[in-house]
């Protein structure tokens, strides 16, 4: 119970709970007895006038009872209850107003008929305002509870329950009820003494509604109000809990009564004080609940499967962060796919409504792409079907299943026989050496390798150098490559060519060797020369794989190794992995073109499985337009009949493998050979035109070759001494002279542009005139007939022929071997170019047959391609680096090689143009001015023109200690 204090008839009456309100009552009490203290006196003041029915009661400045005065309320029930009690009218007047004495507050004008009437109102009026007036105080300390102590742990918590005592906002809620009850009292709050209630006491015979009891102002202290404490929960954030104290005093707010506050509600730090009306402060704490409730963050299970949740992670990723961006509190991505995601409470059923809003009513579907064509580009293509899949709001998944299958290349009708058994990589040769010491036509130099560049520039001389560097500064070395002479080298011309020298991925890096190889190669072809020297790209700095990097070049150089075009790999030193590499894989290339049986090519059979997730109707019209999508992606195109009785099958398997390296599918109908191409719409743009750029090519070739077989053309270089012109250029030549033209011309070797007048025999450049010649061949009258360049003929035991070269084997071979076989070279490009050479050359009675041993795979490389000068070097070079020559075979014997094959060895007997022969030694890169050949002066003969020997004779034989 509050401590309450009763002034009146001089005596007071008090309760005590604590010592400070005690204080407060012993001075009270002093200070009346030392100054006599008469309470009597407050009965009749000083200045009330004599009794008529007119009277003026007079309240003095300082009196408690000026607080009721000042009320308009209390006036008006004051004026009510003495008309109602006394039938007398009340007038109440400020002292201001009335221009009282100054020490008066009011004056209260008492009017009546009856003078009794006024007089018992007056003294009625006197007793209410003085002795009636009861002050009750409601101690600020009252009702201290502690609520949990740990000291020296945690934390002390002391919930003061009688916070409300000393603040003026809980003293109007008390006074807006005391009002709205119609129960007339003053409420009001100070920090030092607390809550003091001013009423008047019910002990009064009249006025009784006025009055009130101490006991209904206990009963309304007590029980129509109440104070709390709410704990600010600790799992909120800084911005979720200042919501939580918004929405509270929001709500506070919301319950006043007629603009009239009921609650009284104190933020602290970590909790809030709450003191009102019961009923009020019941509502708020209900209602804390709830907020507390829809602001605690926590779990939420959903209920989406798992491809809708895939579906709304890959469609409405962005508006599921704008939700959660909205919603500072809202947590999707962390737990949406385990089931569940995060927010305030009050927030878990609108998200789960938009969740199903967004995925609620998808579907998903399945669908196949079966077309092989589009398979080898889907992996490359997924993110352009998955955007058309999102834009008609559908996520798609895909996956590829993939089937390796065996592709046949068809057979070559062209010479089935023995011609056909010889591989284009007999034509290829891998070296360890210098690039810039290679006698070869063509040495090709990659210009972005400035290490490659600065050596083979210094060492071929000032001139090419200067001339290049001016090529590289007016930006004449492009991607087609740029040819200048050899200068000091020992090759005719060098080749310079651009290539990629950064680290790049291993499809980018297969294409941009193949461009190389295949630019050089084209040039090459294009301007007659018959070898070329290629650096071994990728071996060098960016170390990249040996075994890749020796696949990559052989596939691509092989292509063209039937062109009449030998060609030369060189590796820097010190280089042994990339070296066998290389070995292997030339190795595997000539046995396997060796085989008859067709080639086989492993290619990827794709089949694309599609997962469409999406609404019903937007699943069908996304699935057409993916359909649509893959249509334009892919092509089958047909092309003219495929040139089975013209290719070779080295070609017909360099095309196929250049068609799956681009995933494009080569079908030949060898009932009416047409042939079409399917795949990827670019690919097969692509592989058509290099099919028709090969069989023009081919051809080409072929006509070229043909020109050969019919006349051979050939310039003067000195008095008497001619040398012919490349293939190309006699095809040229010998077209114009049989259209009956005048003129033609042409660039030579040389970069001159030079004319020839066929009439007269003459070709022109500048101020320079040489002669030209025409010269008509004819085949040796034993050769047999042939519809090929190439056909070795066997010869029987008891022809004449084979007699005549059994007897010079024998010679040095009698008795050291014991089976022998001799073959006929026929071929009629070389035979044509040997006769050619010997019908200029100046000593043509040197003419001998001499030997040359070598490896089987060698042999069958060399009567296709004759003696290449390129390959100088294998076995020594002690008399000189060209190829060499014996007048016994038993010291050629030594360089032949056990052949794998047949357990056999092979050697040739050849037609050698010897001439002039002077005494060589390793330093000669040719002959001597004034001679021909080099000798040891004893039987070894090294010759340096490709056409200065014709290999007449295969020996193939078994010797006694195989």
């Amino acid at each position: 119970m509050p401590t309450t204090l009763t002034v009146g008839l001089g005596n007071y009456e008090k309760q005590i709970f604590n010592t400070e309100c005690v204080e407060f009552i012993m001075i009270f009490k002093q200070s009346t007895t030392s100054l006599n203290f008469n309470f009597r006196s407050f009965r009749r003041p000083t200045t009330a006038v004599s009794r008529s029915p007119t009277q003026y009661y007079k309240v003095l400045q300082g009196k408690e009872c000026i607080i009721f005065l000042k009320q308009d309320t209390f006036c008006e029930k004051l004026k009510d209850a003495l008309v109602a009690d006394f039938l007398v009218q009340t007038q109440i007047l400020n002292g201001a107003d009335n221009r009282s004495e100054e020490n008066v507050a009011y004056t209260i004008v008492l009017s009546g008929s009856q003078l009794p009437k006024v007089t018992q109102a007056y003294d009625a009026l006197d007793l209410l305002l003085t002795t009636s007036l009861q002050i009750k105080f409601v101690d600020k300390n009252i009702g201290t509870i502690e609520i949990e102590i740990f000291i020296f742990v945690t934390l002390l918590i002391i919930y003061m329950a009688g916070f409300w005592v000393c603040k003026p906002e809980a003293a109007h809620i008390i006074q807006a009820y005391a009002n709205q009850a119609n129960l007339t009292c003053h409420c009001d709050a100070s920090e030092y003494v607390g809550l003091k209630i001013y009423y008047f006491s019910s002990a009064m015979v009249s006025l009784k509604s006025l009055c009130t009891t101490e006991v209904i102002i206990n009963d309304i202290i007590t029980h129509k109000f109440l104070s709390t404490m709410i704990q600010i929960p600790k799992s909120l954030t800084i911005e979720s809990a200042n919501k939580y104290v918004n929405k509270l005093e929001t709500f506070s707010v919301q319950s006043c009564h007629k603009n009239t506050a009921r609650i009284l509600l104190i933020k602290q730090e970590d909790h809030l004080l709450i003191f009102g009306l019961a009923d009020a402060v019941k509502q708020l704490i209900a209602e804390n609940e709830k907020i507390k409730q829809d602001l605690s963050i926590g779990q939420a299970k959903h209920d989406l499967t798992d491809y809708q949740i895939d579906f709304l992670l890959g469609l409405y990723q962005n508006e599921l962060k704008q939700l959660e961006v909205q919603n500072e509190d809202l947590q999707i991505f962390d737990g949406i796919k385990n089931g569940y995601f995060t927010s305030p409470g009050k927030m878990h059923d609108i998200i789960k409504e938009e969740l199903h809003r967004m995925a609620g009513n998808t579907r998903q579907s399945q669908f196949s792409i079966e077309d092989v064509r589009f398979g080898s580009i889907a992996a490359t293509e997924e993110k352009k079907l998955m955007q058309i899949g999102l834009n008609h709001k559908c996520l798609l998944k895909m996956k590829l299943e993939s089937i390796e299958k065996n592709y046949p290349a068809p057979i070559s009708c062209l010479g089935k026989g023995t011609a056909e058994l010889i591989p284009a990589a007999m034509s290829i040769d891998i070296r360890v050496g210098d690039l810039a010491l290679q006698s070869v036509d063509m040495v090709v130099v990659c210009s972005t390798s400035q290490f490659l560049l600065d050596d083979i520039l210094q060492k071929a001389g000032a001139n090419v150098k200067e001339n290049v560097g001016a090529a590289m500064s007016s930006g004449r070395i492009t991607k087609a490559g740029y040819e200048t002479t050899g200068g000091e080298l020992l090759c005719n011309r060098l080749f310079f060519l651009p290539w990629i020298t950064d680290k790049v991925d291993d499809i980018t890096l297969r294409q941009t060797i193949q461009t190389f190889f295949t630019t050089a190669m084209h040039h090459a072809l294009n301007t007659g020369k018959t070898s070329i020297a290629f650096p071994a790209l990728g071996c060098g700095a960016l170390k990249c794989d040996p075994n890749m990097i020796a696949e990559i070049i052989l596939d691509e150089t092989q292509r063209y190794a039937n062109y009449n075009l030998k060609i030369l790999i060189v590796l820097l030193p010190n280089k042994n992995e990339n070296y066998r590499a290389f070995c292997v894989k030339l190795a595997e290339l000539r046995q396997k073109t060796l085989k008859r049986n067709p080639t086989r090519f492993s290619y990827q059979y794709k089949t694309i499985k599609l997962t469409l997730t999406g609404l019903e109707e937007n699943l069908k019209e996304c699935w057409k337009v993916i359909q649509d999508y893959i249509d334009q992606c892919v092509l089958t195109e047909e092309c003219d009949d495929f040139p089975l009785h013209t290719w070779n099958q080295s070609t017909i398997d360099s095309f196929y493998r250049y068609c799956l390296e681009r995933q494009v599918l080569p079908e030949v109908n060898t009932i009416g050979d047409r042939f079409k191409l399917s795949g990827p719409k670019e690919q097969v743009k692509m592989t058509q035109i290099e099919f028709y750029r090969l069989k023009s090519i081919k051809a080409e070739e072929a006509r070229i070759a043909s020109y050969a077989r019919i006349a051979v053309w050939l310039f003067e270089i000195e008095d008497r001494v001619f040398k012919k012109y490349s293939l190309k250029l006699n095809a040229l030549i010998e077209t114009a002279s049989a259209n009956g033209n005048e003129l033609v011309s042409f660039r030579n070797d040389h970069d001159e542009e030079c004319k020839i007048l066929l009439k007269d025999r003459l070709e022109i450049f500048g101020e320079r005139k040489r002669r030209v010649i025409r010269r008509d061949f004819h085949l040796p009258p034993n050769w047999i007939a042939q519809a090929d360049n190439v056909v070795r003929c066997v010869l029987k035991v008891n022809d004449s022929e084979y007699t005549t070269v059994l007897e010079e084997f024998n010679k040095t071979m009698s008795g050291k071997y014991t089976q022998i076989q001799i073959e006929r070279i026929q071929n009629q490009r070389w035979y044509m170019a040997y006769k050619a050479y010997k019908h200029f050359f100046k000593h043509k009675d040197t003419e001998q047959s001499l030997f040359h041993g070598c490896p089987e795979s060698s042999a069958d490389m060399i009567i296709h391609s004759c003696f290449n000068r390129s390959f100088a070097g294998v076995n020594g070079v002690a008399f000189g680096v060209g190829v060499y020559f014996s007048t016994k075979a038993s010291y050629s014997d030594s360089y032949t090689r056990v052949s794998p094959n047949t357990n056999g060895r092979c050697m040739f007997l050849a037609k050698v143009l010897v001439g002039k022969s002077t005494l060589g030694n390793s330093q000669m890169k040719t002959a001597p001015t004034g001679y021909d050949s080099t000798t040891d002066n004893k039987i070894i003969y090294v010759t340096y023109h490709d056409d200065q020997a014709y290999a007449a004779y295969l020996i193939s034989y078994m010797r006694l200690d195989n």
